[in-house]
């Protein structure tokens, strides 16, 4: 009986219950119309203020852009780089189904871009394709896209496939893009590419028929901004030698050619006597401390500059000017 009187009425219940909804209904009332429209100007204001921050490029970026496009090469000096790209990789038949074209900035909204559209005529014999690039990389960019996803064709490195452009509609029958062409602006100004280390894994055994096809990729594959470190110890060499040091102390200093990229780092010396026998097979060189690789830079330099436009680090414009 005590429990049974102890036990809270029926109706203090139900008087808790609706309090407690009415308490809910007050906490979740919406907000009136005049916050909304504090909320929405405040909103407003912060992306109309960050937002071009966001999206603009810093100044020293600008500032390094302009400084490159003052040293650009000819528009014709790129579209015959661009030409090249081509005609090593596809048969001589369907260079005359391309035409490349360098553009100014303005055309791609000031970024970066290439443009792809029909060529306008009804012969058989000339022109399918316009490709228009604002760089001879755009341009070459352009084209593997073009090859890519209108012919179905592959361009990669030997062990991931290589060159496959078995899909290649033949000259004549090449693919039409749709309604007035396509346009793809770079989203970022630079696309990097290697480290500081690939120069001796890799590079240090290739000649120059193995660099012009590496370089090729680069082009297609869009990277403005490859390191070159190739021929690196030939520039040290000729500014030791102004300083009056010798070959012998030199020869003691610089790393060997598998072992350069530690070498500069800083992390070992004197190994060329061990590895410079390699070396004296693989390159032209003109003494023991595998100085002929100079002569190999100077040749990737002269190409890389006419088809990336000056896109390079400082130390390439170095090793040029010493070669």
């Amino acid at each position: 009986m005590d429990l049974l009187q102890n036990r809270v009425p029926l109706t203090t219940k139900l008087n808790y219950l609706k309090n407690t909804k009415q308490s809910k209904a007050k906490q979740s009332k919406p907000m009136s119309n005049s916050n909304h429209l504090l909320l929405i100007l405040i909103l407003s204001l912060t992306v109309t203020l960050l937002l071009p921050t966001a999206l603009s490029q810093p100044q020293p970026i600008q500032a390094l852009l302009k400084r490159l496009d003052s040293k650009r090469a000819s528009p014709s000096v790129q579209e015959a780089a661009a030409k090249a790209v081509l005609k090593r990789l596809l048969p001589g038949c369907y260079v005359p189904s391309f035409q490349f074209k360098i553009v100014h900035h303005d055309v791609c909204g000031g970024q970066s871009c290439f443009l792809i559209s029909n060529y306008n005529s009804s012969s058989k014999n000339g022109p399918e394709i316009v490709i228009k690039g604002t760089t001879a990389v755009e341009i070459a960019s352009g084209l593997y896209w073009y090859l890519k996803y209108w012919c179905g064709a592959h361009v990669s490195w030997d062990k991931t496939g290589g060159v496959q452009i078995a899909s290649i509609p033949k000259p004549g029958s090449l693919p039409l893009v749709k309604d007035n062409g396509v346009m793809i602006q770079r989203p970022v100004p630079w696309n990097y590419y290697q480290n500081v280390v690939t120069s001796s894994y890799s590079f240090v055994w290739w000649d120059w028929e193995r660099w012009e096809k590496e370089i090729d990729w680069m082009a297609l594959h869009g990277v403005n901004l490859p390191l070159a470190f190739v021929g690196q110890e030939a520039i040290w060499q000729k500014v030791f030698m102004d300083f009056n040091i010798s070959k012998e102390d030199m020869d003691d200093f610089f790393g060997g050619p598998a072992f350069l990229a530690w070498a500069r780092m800083g992390n070992l010396h004197g190994w060329v006597y061990v590895i410079c026998v390699v070396c004296l097979v693989v390159f032209p060189i003109k003494n023991l401390n595998c100085g002929g690789e100079g002569d190999v830079e100077s040749r990737i330099l002269h190409y890389i500059l006419n088809i990336y436009v000056n896109h390079l680090v400082t130390l390439s414009r170095i090793m040029l000017v010493g070669n």
